[in-house]
């Protein structure tokens, strides 16, 4: 028999009941006054007591509304977009099979089917086939083919005529990860190869980039702390000169991300992150700066069960 769950036999403890995001963007007005907050979205989210999301109700900057609706497990069932007088722009349904999804659809505000998705899959419910129509007329397929030990393998992308668009190649090392991948266009035109290298933790610390076209190439190397979170990644060009840097900034005792610097050098701009947390180490807000300047800042409001005892 299927226990019934109800508030008393659940630990509410922690299980959040809402979220309400705000999202803010400053822009800056004459020289000498305070930036002008002005805010750009919302978002409202609403979860059961199994800490399973339920719906989602989201507010556009161009006052667009969007509203979700999720299962019973937390998978995305519909989405409907709402113009600001309030009437239907689209909607977006999903439909599962074993927990699966099958099917995407996406019709105006009239009811008219202009955008369907289809989803097939094979053993060991490996996707294997994704169609896509615009109307009752086929856009694109993608096959899916993988290796022994499940895999992605293969991936071929066909336009609306059969003809091959996009194929992508990966290979893998005994240790299962991925080592080497390789993009063609059209049919069979290199465009681009990457190869990964990892440590022996299983780590990424190197990643290549070769682009056929323009014979550029692009070096990520990737460091870590005593507990494996990415601390830095810095990307350069074939000559080694730096392009792009990233930091990442963790809480010594919860490990939590607090700060993320980014670094542009052909910009010579800088962007950096700041998080901040609640009791229960959920996030409840952001900041985010382009060269020292508050350019978005975005607040989350946490409501939670009441603990049963």
């Amino acid at each position: 028999m299927t226990e019934k769950f109800t508030c008393e036999n659940l630990a509410l403890k922690g299980k959040i009941k809402s979220i309400k995001e705000s999202t803010y963007k400053y822009t800056s007005t004459r020289k000498g006054r305070s930036p002008l907050k002005l805010i750009s979205g919302s978002k409202m989210m609403l979860f059961n007591m199994l800490g399973v999301q339920t719906s989602e109700l989201k507010l556009e900057q161009d006052s667009m509304v969007s509203i979700k609706y999720f299962t019973k497990k937390g998978r995305i069932k519909e989405e409907i977009i709402l113009s600001n007088e309030g009437l239907v722009g689209s909607r977006i349904t999903h439909k599962y099979k074993s927990g699966l999804l099958r099917k995407k659809t996406t019709t105006n505000g009239f009811g008219i089917k202009i955008k369907k998705h289809l989803y097939e899959y094979g053993e060991n419910h490996l996707l294997k086939t994704h169609k896509c129509f615009h109307g009752e007329n086929i856009k694109f397929v993608i096959n899916y083919k993988y290796d022994n030990d499940d895999r992605l393998a293969e991936e071929h992308e066909t336009d609306s005529k059969g003809r091959i668009s996009h194929t992508i190649q990966n290979k893998y090392n005994g240790n299962g990860h991925l080592v080497e991948t390789k993009e063609f266009i059209g049919s069979g035109e290199a465009y681009a190869t990457w190869k990964f290298e990892y440590s022996e933790m299983g780590e990424k610390i190197r990643e290549i980039k070769h682009e056929y076209f323009t014979s550029e190439l692009f070096v990520w190397e990737y460091f870590y702390n005593a507990n494996s979170l990415l601390i830095k990644r810095i990307c350069s060009d074939k000559n080694m000169n730096l392009l792009h840097s990233f930091e990442n900034i963790y809480g010594e005792q919860d490990g939590q991300l607090l700060k993320k610097v980014v670094y542009h050098k052909p910009k010579n701009s800088e962007e950096i992150s700041e998080y901040g947390y609640d009791s229960l180490l959920n996030r409840i807000g952001e900041k985010h700066y382009i060269n020292k300047k508050l350019n978005l800042m975005i607040e989350r409001e946490i409501d939670y069960y009441d603990v049963i005892q």
